[in-house]
């Protein structure tokens, strides 16, 4: 039960190589974020406990648990940290904004998905850390959660997703109304998008 409630925190590394002046945009790391929740609903969701002693998550379509996404500037250049073999000794103060630990925001809410875009002195690089609760998802669908990130960013940057793609809501609600959830990859159990241990 403890496990259930560790984070699944990631670090990520990225050179600017080409040195482009838009390397990784914002917006686009944003907008792609959000428009890959709408294949992973439950990661919007709430953790409700139940009378029983239970804990599930529901995602209300009125009640959206929205990501936390937040951008800062380092002083740290990308070469510093591949001298270091990207040590962690080596990272940017403050690049983790959760802990091992999963534990509720200022707000009281647990975020299901947080995200810290860390960019690099010179614009030399992007350090990304995302973080997700193992009690939503386990290792394989967190790595399916952020590989399909990356393909909708490609998508997006290709010009080749929809412009507007922020939370639509009933795509959510399309999804809960199937009642696909025992055939569904990313292990929803139920038609109300419910996941309890």
């Amino acid at each position: 039960t403890i496990s259930s409630f560790a984070n699944i925190p990631y670090y990520y590394y990225y050179a600017n190589g080409a040195d482009k002046s838009d390397f990784m945009p914002s917006e686009l790391l944003r907008e792609s974020l959000f428009a890959t929740l709408l294949d992973f609903p439950i990661l919007v969701g709430h953790l409700v406990m139940t009378g029983d002693g239970r804990a599930k998550v529901v995602v209300d379509k009125g009640n959206l648990n929205a990501p936390e996404f937040i951008e800062s500037q380092s002083d740290v250049h990308f070469r510093t940290l591949q001298a270091a073999k990207f040590a962690w000794s080596a990272l940017p103060d403050g690049v983790a904004t959760v802990s091992s630990m999963t534990t509720a925001s200022a707000g009281g809410v647990i975020k299901f998905v947080n995200v810290h875009v860390v960019r690099l002195r010179e614009n030399s690089g992007v350090v990304i850390f995302a973080s997700v609760p193992h009690y939503v998802v386990d290792g394989v669908g967190y790595c399916e959660f952020i590989n399909r990130w990356a393909e909708v960013c490609r998508w997006m940057r290709a010009g080749e997703a929809p412009e507007k793609t922020v939370y639509d809501i009933w795509a959510i609600v399309q999804v809960a109304d199937l009642d696909i959830a025992k055939n569904s990859r990313h292990g929803l159990e139920n038609s109300r998008i419910a996941h309890e241990h």
